[in-house]
């Protein structure tokens, strides 16, 4: 949907100055796209990784549990909870969800500050 935001003059532009196809899409489109690009990786990655209830029907071992049922079995086992557990597995969870928005913040950042900006 973003692609299509993109001014058809754009592409008029390059094509007048002598680029190809492949140059417009590397140079131009990609370049303007890396925000979003940027985004859909962060909300995709998010979304798969918290998967809950697919590998809780899928899976029949215990022992190939995701992470995220472990948790969820560790807060509904037992009339005592081990906060102190919980709170490392949450944690791990949680780890590789803020590494990835952390590799990728400065293309939000970015992207909040050009908005509206004309070059």
């Amino acid at each position: 949907m973003f692609i299509l935001t993109i001014p058809k003059e754009l592409e008029d532009a390059a094509r007048i100055d002598g680029a190809s196809s492949i140059r417009y899409l590397t140079k131009i489109l990609i370049p303007l796209s890396k925000t979003m690009i940027g985004s859909v990786i962060v909300i995709n990655f998010v979304y798969a990784w918290n998967f809950y209830l697919w590998p809780l029907v899928v899976i029949n071992s215990n022992t190939m549990q995701t992470a995220q049922i472990g948790l969820q079995m560790l807060m509904t086992t037992g009339a005592t909870r081990n906060w102190g557990i919980i709170t490392a597995g949450t944690i791990i969870v949680l780890a590789p969800i803020l590494i990835l928005f952390f590799a990728v913040q400065n293309l939000f950042v970015q992207g909040i500050v050009t908005t509206g900006l004309k070059e």
